[in-house]
């Protein structure tokens, strides 16, 4: 199961190489490329979730698999895949509405000048989400939060050669920094509380195992799930992003292609795998 894991995470990204690098004056093969490794990754995550519930998946909370990726000395930074009953439902979800946008958009795209870009463009984006749906440590899920901003930027802007195109794209890139912020000052927060008290981790399945039996104050630990939880407010058009991202959302059908998913439908979930914990406990100690 983790092996396919591994293997749906990073072949979006491998296409994407393979068109930048090798199928950009080929638009059907980088379109037929693309639609099909996409359609490949719904099929593995369809099998990953069978393999998972086949094998007593509601008995097992969480699998991991990870690489040291930063060995600093009081805090390493790992790169990993988490995998459970959730992130494969999720995953599924992506993949199979993502297959569908890719299927969707050879035809839309068929006779667009740049449809090859497009499609490395598109691959780079679903490589993103799924980085987040997999992503077993704080520092992985902000990396990925920000490859899909740019992911977004890049689709956004898409036709940039328009005025209106370019302006929607740096729009949207620059609003949803605000809440990014956020997002990085949670995290911040919450691992120079703990590395104060003696507890260096950015993985999900040993935070929640930290945070049981911490002593983070209510208000603060409120505070580190409100700002963690800001990242998704940018990306979805919510308070205190709600003006600038909803202009962006009015421009960008006349700025960017149809089948450009919005950045924001796979996200409501991605903030819950760094956040559920934490505003559990906040909920917990809140005076």
């Amino acid at each position: 199961m983790l092996p396919l894991s591994w293997l749906i995470l990073w072949l979006p990204f491998a296409v994407f190489l393979v068109i930048v690098l090798c199928l950009l004056k080929q638009p059907k093969a980088a379109g037929g490329l693309a639609s099909g490794a996409m359609g490949l990754c719904f099929l593995m995550t369809a099998a990953a979730l069978v393999l998972f519930l086949g094998g007593g998946g509601s008995k097992i909370a969480a699998a991991e698999s990870s690489l040291l990726w930063l060995p600093l000395e009081r805090l390493p930074v790992e790169f990993g895949v988490l995998t459970n009953g959730l992130t494969l439902l999720m995953a599924l979800i992506v993949t199979g509405v993502g297959a569908l946008i890719f299927l969707y958009s050879t035809v839309y795209m068929e006779h667009d000048a740049g449809t090859a870009r497009f499609f490395a463009f598109l691959s780079l984006f679903a490589f993103s989400m799924l980085g987040i749906v997999f992503s077993n440590n704080l520092i992985q899920i902000f990396i990925f939060w920000e490859l899909v901003g740019l992911s977004s930027y890049l689709l956004i802007g898409f036709w940039y050669e328009k005025k209106e195109a370019s302006t929607a794209g740096k729009k949207a890139f620059l609003t949803t920094r605000v809440g990014d912020v956020g997002m990085m000052i949670g995290i911040l927060l919450l691992t120079g509380w703990l590395g104060a008290h003696g507890e260096t981790t950015f993985n999900f399945m040993a935070l929640e195992r930290v945070l049981a039996h911490s002593q983070i104050p209510g208000p603060l630990m409120t505070a580190i799930a409100l700002l963690i939880f800001m990242g998704v407010m940018g990306k979805s058009a919510r308070f205190p992003c709600t003006s600038g991202c909803r202009t962006r959302w009015r421009a960008r059908p006349r700025s960017a292609p149809s089948s450009t998913p919005p950045p924001w439908w796979p996200r409501a979930f991605s903030c819950w795998r760094g956040s559920d914990s934490f505003s559990r406990q906040a909920l917990q100690r809140s005076p």
